[in-house]
């Protein structure tokens, strides 16, 4: 099980997003024949491991459909058009629609990192990334 295996401070340059997803698929080969992973966390660059995930998923044309990764995206917040230039820590409650709960504050769900959760669920026996499955919460 991972819980936010990236963050802010290890996706900042190119080196530390590949370090981060490098360390994961490390990872990957010390799992049990049989296991799984679990991946829950907040993406923060459109090159971090969770966007790699994605773009494995996307490129797998050898898997079967139930090995593949299976991805499943709920966003905390969708930044407005006149905001998207903004970075995210840039962001104030003005430039964003707030899809959920009602009841937290734009800042509330940045502290929480809710803007999107992934996990990765591993189905197949082998230990091959290609082969897992994705779903985000």
């Amino acid at each position: 099980m991972f819980d936010d295996p990236i963050s802010d401070r290890n996706t900042g340059t190119d080196d530390t997003r590949q370090k981060g997803i490098d360390t994961f698929d490390a990872t990957q080969k010390l799992r049990e024949v049989g296991g799984y992973t679990v991946i829950i966390g907040t993406p923060w660059s459109p090159e971090d491991l969770y966007a790699t995930l994605i773009r494995r998923r996307q490129a797998d044309d050898e898997s079967p459909e139930s090995e593949k990764m299976r991805i499943r995206i709920d966003p905390a917040w969708t930044v407005r058009p006149d905001a998207r230039h903004k970075q995210l820590r840039q962001l104030v409650e003005a430039d964003v629609d707030l899809l959920f709960p009602s009841r937290l504050t734009l800042d509330a769900k940045c502290e929480l990192r809710t803007k999107s959760w992934f996990v990765l669920v591993k189905t197949s026996i082998q230990s091959s990334l290609h082969q897992a499955s994705l779903v985000a919460l």
